[in-house]
């Protein structure tokens, strides 16, 4: 599992993803349903991607994330 601290950090898993799949930004942007600019974007790190489409992406990869909250029972 690794820990990501950034939006550059998740981009860059992305397209790891994406390439150890053999597919080209293209095909992966058929797959969910966007345009090829918006993978690239979301690879780039950049920070105004729409999350609901980072979602799709990652569900079209494989990928899943997880959330560790603190042991409190006052966090949420």
């Amino acid at each position: 599992m690794k820990e990501l601290k950034s939006v550059d950090k998740l981009g860059a898993l992305i397209r790891q993803a994406r390439k150890e799949q053999h597919m080209t930004q293209s095909d992966l942007a058929g797959a969910c349903n966007t345009t090829q600019k918006y993978i690239s974007d979301l690879e780039g790190g950049k920070t105004t991607v729409q999350f609901d489409l980072a979602f799709r992406v990652m569900r079209a990869l494989g990928l899943r994330i997880f959330i560790e909250t603190p042991p409190s029972e006052d966090f949420l």
